[in-house]
This record gives C-alpha cells, structure tokens and sequence, in this order.
C-alpha cells in the first residue's frame, strides 16, 4: 500500500512540475518584469508618410508573442476607427524598410495633413483594451480637430526588440 501512495505522489509531482513548466514556456517567459520592458519611442526618428487622411500604423513583427495582447483590441479600432474614414496600415519587420522602432507592437498615428500625432505603445501594461488604450484619445482628439503631437514616449509591458533593419550593401 505505501508503494502505490508514493508512486501516486511522484506521478502527481512530475505531472505538477510539467504543467508548472508548460506555463513557464508559453506564458510566463514572455511576460518578465516590467521595470525590464520600459521602451523609449522617438517619433523624431520616423519616416513621415503621406498626407491625404488620418493612417494608424501598426508595427507588428509576427514572431512576437506579445502582438496577441494587442491583436483584440486592434481589431476592434480598425472595425469602429475604419467606418469613420481613418486608414490603418500594418508595418512588418523588412530588410528594405529602415526604420527607428524600438519594438513590436507599437503604433504611429499621422492626422490628415501628414504631422505625427502619436508615436508609442498601444497602452501601458501588458493588457490592452479600450479602458488602458493609448489610441483612442488620440483619434478622437484628431477628430475634434486637435493635435495631442505624442511623439515622445515610453512604455512599459511587454514588448520584442525591433529586428535589425540594416540595409546592408
């Protein structure tokens, strides 16, 4: 009887170490401290784009686990921000782009006339949604007519370097 509770015991161990470990690897790993996330973003550094409506540009490397904090909440500002005219553009990490992004995601928001209204994260923290976003107050303040001109920021949660964009010759 002793034998089978203590096979019980070092079965339920091993299976408790290993989910300990799935969720380490999936989850955990990615997330780390904030005080290590904090990014610096420089909208000086960005390429201007062109002028003609207000562009959400999203930087989004895809082999970045933290885009899926994001990718809800995405969504839903180019369903509702969409239908109200505003362009939304997706930037992927390019060997031809040189760009000044500190890490994926990120977000450039340029008003109508071609002026950088908003260089930074998404939100602050790891969750984003429309109570933590960064974004709307953005865009509604563009659609009333003002330019908050955020192009100097920080952020902290997480975040993926941005990959090397040298363009080597």
């Amino acid at each position: 009887m002793l034998r089978q509770e203590l096979l019980a015991f070092a079965a339920i161990g091993i299976l408790g170490s290993l989910a300990l470990f799935a969720l380490w690897f999936f989850e955990w790993r990615w997330l780390g401290r904030f005080d290590e996330s904090l990014v610096q973003f420089d909208g000086e550094r960005l390429p201007a784009i062109a002028a003609g409506r207000v562009t959400v540009q999203q930087f989004l490397d895809p082999s970045c686990p933290c885009n899926r904090y994001v990718q809800q909440h995405s969504e839903e500002l180019s369903t509702n921000y969409g239908a109200q005219g505003v362009a939304f553009q997706t930037v992927e990490p390019s060997r031809n782009l040189e760009t000044a992004i500190p890490s994926s995601p990120a977000v450039a928001i340029w008003t109508a006339d071609g002026d950088l209204a908003y260089f930074g994260p998404y939100s602050n923290g790891v969750i984003c949604n429309a109570k933590t976003s960064l974004i709307e107050p953005v865009l509604q303040s563009l659609q009333s007519g003002d330019n908050p001109m955020i192009s100097n920021t920080a952020g902290v949660g997480c975040f993926c370097p941005w990959p090397d964009n040298e363009v080597s010759a």
